[in-house]
């Protein structure tokens, strides 16, 4: 009980000097913004841990036709890096799955104009 008394008073100093300095200030956000918000979604880690998967979520552009958000596929380093394209718009990927000994990444994916399909691919490149 008195450890979480202690937070808050932390957390209420912390606050109060953020608005003091100045640094924390409310920014308007324009509707360009909004509609362009990305998100990740799935992730998912190898099996040694030394690489993460993840759907990433992209809104289609202006001059698009109306339609439901492209969902990407990366690769990044577990410790750090660039990021890696496996799948992006306008193709959609979902459920990334490593296989057991982390050489190769599946995923479900709408790659042209067939339905939905399962892929898997080398993590050192290549289809």
């Amino acid at each position: 009980m008195k450890h979480r008394y202690t937070a808050k008073i932390w957390v209420t100093a912390l606050s109060l000097l953020g608005v003091a300095s100045g640094t924390l200030r409310a920014q308007a956000i324009t509707p360009e913004q909004v509609v362009s918000i990305q998100s990740v979604g799935a992730v998912a880690m190898s099996p040694d841990g030394q690489l993460i998967a993840y759907t990433l979520t992209v809104p289609r552009t202006a001059d698009e036709a109306f339609g439901r958000p492209y969902s990407e596929l990366w690769i990044v380093p577990a410790a750090g890096g660039d990021p890696t394209p496996v799948v992006e718009a306008p193709q959609s990927a979902g459920s990334p799955r490593w296989s057991p000994d982390g050489r190769m990444l599946a995923f479900t994916a709408r790659l042209g104009r067939d339905g939905s399909q399962v892929y898997a691919v080398p993590t050192t490149g290549g289809e």
